[in-house]
């Protein structure tokens, strides 16, 4: 019988097969650390946009809107409400705008057909009276003149751009946006402050002082002036949000899927994430 006497080394056939199967054991560990951090990132991304759409709702029912305040001045020309920029140094305080009022904000879904990792957030404004003598409040939202802040939703572009601009950083994509009652496709939502102490019989979602939700049914990609149009049309009765709520399909990109359903319940104000793992719920196909 041959045996390999004491002190001799490894063939080159040896060391080569413990090389190979060390690289192969590397490789797999990195795949497997790989997908893990990939995994982490897409719930670190869902978790985010939660946050970011219910910190969004809660800063309409404060009804603060700092940037409104120190960058627009409101004037009301007939029945229509012009909002134009404030010069260099010039402020208003909190409360003092005569000419309008904040009513909330409105949040867009795939702006881009070609960037699904981002989201608008539009800052929406509507008259504080109907008369311009200031005497007579607004009282339904079809008197409002609601007017999105930004420099494309009037011809004069004289308006400061309000947008916040939203991107999920580890690029998980929002592949689309579900009304789960009607099965239509709303690729906005709008978070207002109600006028007057109740609108048309709507009830306020749950945990706010008069706040109501709508969806906005645009396409994809839809301009700045597409949604100011949709907005400037709200009326009381078209006010409207679905009772089970309104589901965002989520794909992170490397085969993990997911949900977050925003309302549901008759809780207009409330999010939920599901998780669908390797499976993309059906729905969402």
């Amino acid at each position: 019988m041959n045996s390999r006497s004491a002190g001799a080394g490894f063939t080159i056939i040896e060391v080569l097969i413990v090389l190979a199967v060390s690289s192969l054991i590397m490789v797999s560990a990195l795949v497997l650390l790989g997908g893990k951090q990939q995994r982490t990132q897409f719930q670190q991304d869902i978790n985010d946009l939660s946050s970011k759409i219910e910190d969004t709702v809660n800063g309409v029912a404060s009804g603060f809107a700092p940037d409104v305040s120190n960058k627009i001045r409101c004037v009301m020309i007939g029945t229509t409400l012009k909002i134009n920029k404030i010069g260099n140094g010039n402020t208003f305080d909190q409360g003092t705008q005569k000419g309008c009022v904040y009513v909330g904000k409105v949040i867009q879904f795939q702006p881009s057909t070609t960037d699904t990792a981002k989201l608008n957030i539009f800052t929406v404004v509507g008259l504080r009276t109907v008369d311009t003598g200031g005497t007579t409040l607004v009282q339904h939202f079809e008197d409002a003149d609601l007017t999105v802040a930004s420099p494309n939703s009037q011809t004069d572009n004289d308006l400061p751009d309000l947008t916040e601009n939203y991107r999920l950083r580890w690029g998980t994509m929002i592949t689309k946006a579900i009304n789960l009652t009607d099965g239509s496709h709303p690729y906005a939502i709008g978070f207002f402050n109600g006028y007057g102490p109740d609108v048309s019989g709507i009830s306020p979602a749950s945990g706010t002082q008069n706040q109501i939700s709508t969806t906005l049914t645009i396409n994809p990609g839809a301009s700045y002036d597409d949604i100011a149009d949709d907005v400037n049309a709200l009326t009381d009765a078209t006010l409207t949000f679905p009772s089970k709520g309104v589901e965002l399909c989520l794909d992170g990109g490397h085969g993990d899927y997911a949900r977050l359903i925003i309302g549901g319940d008759n809780n207009q104000t409330g999010t939920k994430i599901v998780y669908d793992g390797r499976s993309r719920a059906p729905e969402c196909n």
